[in-house]
């Protein structure tokens, strides 16, 4: 079999083809319509669709022009056109099927009208020819592998419309160069662009970081590429893979904004308890470590067989943790203070030392253990009073009005001791 022969092209168009092989083109390669030959195709305006496989391996047709009243192009309605060159798509056209271009490997230019909303899987995948493409501003969706291989493509220009790529949409692009991504889109599928190993430029003007494979662009040497992103999104697509390995991230104004410094926390304060003899250290960063200097400040020598701690200790501690600030130095003073307590049974006053905490964070001093009624004092150290309180059940804090870093002198009954405000 050498040609086919029809008279109606509308009524060809509305053949259903099962498959490839039912089609006598398949056989035939070519088309003649009233005697002649079909070169440059239009598709009568009385068509309202091309059924799949219509025009399968139709190898002399160089062009065709879609008329405005083709809604739906078929699955491979054009596949393995060898000699096509050009295609015009109409704007009443919503779907192109899968592979209805594909392998048309002489086809140099589509225009694709607004009203297409969709562009099937490997709908020109192999059209190697393929130079140009003009996409329109209807399409939200383009299938897996729409023009994988189209190593004739040097750029592509995806209008706002389209929401999602593909896997594969234009991977082995050889000669692609450069891509321009609309602000809607999405979502980027694995490997829409990869294997382009002369991409040189991806201008994204995406509102949000595309949700993307991280193999959506390997094999295409990112590394040596420019990404051109909105000036909002930059330090996101510097923290996220895959956008991340591009070599150069610019704002589409073309300037390379210098990263901010990323907020570090700082440690919280220590906060001291002391209790059955051990002294206890809290903070409110969780898993924090403390760095603790201890100094006993009237420690004397001692002759006798027994030694009674109630020296002063002066206590220095700071939190730290990993990636976070270290707190600030917190001054403590642990002394024994003579407490008169009347004996329940003996009605007899006995006097014992207690252990009192006084912890300075800031110009506040707060108190830990005094007896309730006990007269706190705070002095400098030329003698000028600074406050006096009376202590309470539980804790006393006292706003001394000092300076951080300030030395005070601060007196519980009897008993005077120096802290570092």
């Amino acid at each position: 079999m050498t040609s086919v022969h029809i008279s109606d092209i509308a009524a060809w168009c509305n053949i259903d083809f099962k498959n490839d092989i039912a089609n006598p083109l398949y056989y035939a390669h070519h088309l003649y319509l009233n005697g002649e030959e079909v070169k440059d195709l239009v598709i009568p305006n009385n068509v309202t669709s091309i059924r799949k496989y219509a025009f399968e391996y139709c190898s002399d047709l160089t062009s065709v022009t879609i008329g405005n009243s083709v809604a739906s192009i078929g699955d491979n309605a054009f596949s393995d056109c060898s000699g096509l060159k050009s295609v015009t798509i109409g704007n009443s056209v919503t779907s192109i099927g899968g592979y209805a271009f594909s392998d048309c490997f002489g086809l140099k230019s589509v225009t694709i009208g607004n009203s297409v909303t969709s562009i099937g899987g490997n709908a020109f995948s192999g059209c190697s020819g393929l130079s140009s493409v003009i996409i329109g501003n209807g399409v939200t969706s383009i299938g897996v592998s729409a023009f994988q291989g189209c190593n004739g493509l040097t750029s592509v220009s995806l209008p706002n419309s389209v929401t999602s790529i593909g896997g594969n949409a234009f991977s082995a692009c050889s000669g692609l160069t450069s891509v321009t991504i609309g602000s809607g889109v999405r979502y980027i599928y694995g490997k829409a662009f990869s294997d382009c190993p002369e991409l040189l430029d991806v201008y994204c003007h995406a509102e949000e970081v595309p949700t993307t494979s991280s193999n959506t662009f390997d094999g295409s040497y990112t590394g040596y590429a420019t990404l051109h992103v909105l000036d909002a999104l930059w330090d996101s697509y510097k923290a996220t893979e895959p956008w991340s390995g591009f070599g150069k991230i610019v704002t589409l104004s073309g300037e390379e904004p210098e990263p901010e410094d990323p907020e570090v926390k700082k440690c919280a304060a220590p906060v001291l308890v002391y209790e059955d003899g051990n002294l206890e250290i809290k903070c409110g960063t969780e898993g924090a470590e403390f760095i603790t200097n201890v100094v006993a400040e009237d420690a004397k020598k001692y002759y006798e067989p027994w030694i009674e701690f109630n020296a002063t200790y002066n206590i220095e501690v700071y939190a730290m943790k990993a990636n976070y600030e270290n707190s600030d130095t917190v001054n403590v003073a642990l002394v024994w203070v003579e407490n008169g307590k009347v004996g329940e049974e003996s009605g007899v006053i006995s006097v014992e030392a207690a252990p009192v905490l006084i912890q300075a964070n800031g110009g506040n001093l707060t108190i830990n253990g005094v007896a309730k009624g006990c007269e706190i004092v705070v002095y400098t150290l030329n003698g000028t009073e600074v406050t006096r309180a009376t202590a309470t059940e539980g804790s006393t804090t006292i706003n001394t009005g000092l300076q951080s870093g300030t030395v005070a002198i601060v007196k519980l009954g009897n008993k005077s001791v120096k802290i570092k405000i």
